[in-house]
């Protein structure tokens, strides 16, 4: 899988400086961006929800993991410290499982105020695998808010 560190991650291209994560649509058409996608994109956009802040319950080594389908290519992301470590395929012990297609996700990689309005609409869904207190003992409750401006109810 790729791995990358948050809060600040070093910047491949720019030879160790800048920080930030370069957006993988940066420079690409749509169709470009759609027939690329890989896990670099899955990372960059769980980046952008905030998706390093989930953490394991207290006094428990159960890591959340979220499972990501695009289109017909199914990821999976697990965070560990705060890093998001992004592979392709299922995970079985999912928390949650993300719906999108390519090109929805390359149009919210390019807007990060276009995610929720992909999830409002219907674009994307967001599925609670795990049990509510499970969710919330891993932070969920807060990017669920970041995807869809709603809180859990």
């Amino acid at each position: 899988g790729i791995y990358f560190y948050s809060p600040l991650f070093k910047n491949k291209s720019s030879g160790g400086g800048g920080g930030t994560l370069k957006n993988p649509v940066e420079g690409l058409t749509d169709q470009e961006a759609v027939l690329k996608f890989d896990e670099s994109f899955v990372s960059y956009l769980l980046y952008s929800i905030k998706a390093y802040a989930l953490h394991n319950p207290p006094f428990s080594s159960d890591t959340p993991k979220i499972e990501i389908a695009v289109g017909n290519d199914v990821y999976n992301a697990e965070i560990v410290s705060k890093s998001v470590r992004v592979k392709r395929g299922s995970v079985s012990d999912k928390d949650i499982k993300i719906t999108t297609t390519k090109e929805e996700a390359v149009k919210m990689l390019r807007n990060r105020g276009y995610v929720e309005t992909s999830f409002v609409n219907g674009n994307s869904g967001f599925e609670m695998v795990s049990g509510k207190l499970e969710l919330f003992s891993k932070g969920y409750l807060d990017l669920y808010e970041e995807l869809t401006g709603k809180s859990i109810q």
